[in-house]
């Protein structure tokens, strides 16, 4: 890390120079993926600056999901978060696709069968009406990111004209769009916080009681016809979503 310097006389508080020399350094490639960084101590008297300080940048870095800390240890580089906007309705391939990753794609298990009662109603379908459900472990490099759960009527499903294990190599939104012929238009979507059970937890390889993102959407057609209903667990560890607001101007007449 030598070379650089923090300086008192620049007006920006001590910590944040430290904060974004030390991202510099991270993004740079000087602490790769999973290195560990010098202690507070080291950092702290090479830059002659306070252990405080030190461990201000830190921890605002930890919060950033930069860096991560392991009790006794020591801090370490994190693997970064995929960061995921408000883009439209886009599918998981084009999301990866615009990040720069490989995308892919496991059939776990498909089934015709009755699904749940929400699910039902919002799908519009009739009493004990079945349809197609999908899971698919969704990957990025390789790299198990998402489980999928998706539900489509019988009659999108099978306007398709593919096998389940065609998702593999294919997006699901581009054999919606290219072999059913429906053009996808809007999708309502939710988002919480979940824990992952046994079961997500081994299909995004990691453990149980671990944070995930759980989305739900619908997707429509240009129709207004319900073409998916989706259930969607993203990692916590690897997944960040970002949404931007804008205040909306509001005018007030004076009496």
């Amino acid at each position: 890390m030598a070379g650089r310097s923090i300086e008192e006389s620049n007006p920006l508080p001590l910590y944040h120079q430290l904060k974004e020399l030390l991202r510099s350094q991270i993004e740079g490639g000087e602490f790769p993926v999973g290195a560990r960084l010098p202690s507070e101590v080291e950092i702290a008297e090479e830059y002659k600056i306070s252990r405080s300080t030190v461990r201000l940048a830190i921890l605002d870095l930890v919060r950033e999901g930069l860096l991560y800390r392991k009790q006794g240890k020591g801090t370490f580089v994190a693997n970064p978060k995929i960061t995921r906007g408000m883009p439209g309705v886009t599918s998981f391939t084009e999301d990866m696709k615009a990040r720069g990753l490989r995308p892919g794609a496991k059939v776990l298990k498909f089934e015709i069968a009755v699904p749940p009662q929400r699910v039902a109603v919002s799908l519009r379908l009739r009493d004990k009406e079945e349809a197609a459900r999908i899971e698919r472990q969704m990957l990025a490099d390789d790299e198990p990111i998402a489980f999928h759960i998706s539900y489509l009527p019988l009659s999108v499903w099978n306007a398709m004209n593919i096998k389940p294990e065609d998702l593999n190599d294919q997006s699901l939104f581009w054999c919606l769009e290219n072999r059913a012929r429906i053009i996808l238009d809007e999708a309502l979507e939710t988002i919480e916080v979940g824990i992952a059970d046994a079961y997500v937890a081994s299909i995004l390889g990691i453990k149980k009681g671990s944070p995930v993102l759980l989305f739900e959407h619908l997707v429509s057609s240009v129709d207004g016809e319900p073409v998916e209903f989706a259930t969607n667990f993203y990692r916590g560890d690897r997944y960040k979503y970002y949404i931007k607001h804008k205040r909306q101007r509001i005018s007030f007449m004076r009496r």
